[in-house]
């Protein structure tokens, strides 16, 4: 008896685990598709207009790299 409750309760473990990994999942999805990607278009547009000027090009390296991290924050 203890052997088949330890058993459903490993059961239910998983599938609540496997729920959490598919509404992260979708969630990230949505992230990337409404937030993410139009921002960091704007800011690599940003970018490649102080990469124009000689001393803009740090500022511009740094607004790629922050570009970056908008799309993908959960590296």
């Amino acid at each position: 008896m203890l052997l088949a409750t330890v058993f459903v309760l490993v059961i239910i473990a998983v599938v609540i685990g496997l729920l959490f990994a598919i509404g992260g999942l979708i969630l990230r999805i949505l992230y990337v598709c409404c937030i993410g990607l139009p921002i960091a278009v704007c800011i690599s547009l940003a970018g490649v207009i102080c990469c124009i000027t000689l001393i803009g090009i740090p500022v511009g390296l740094l607004l790629f790299r922050a570009a970056g991290f908008v799309l993908h924050p959960f590296r």
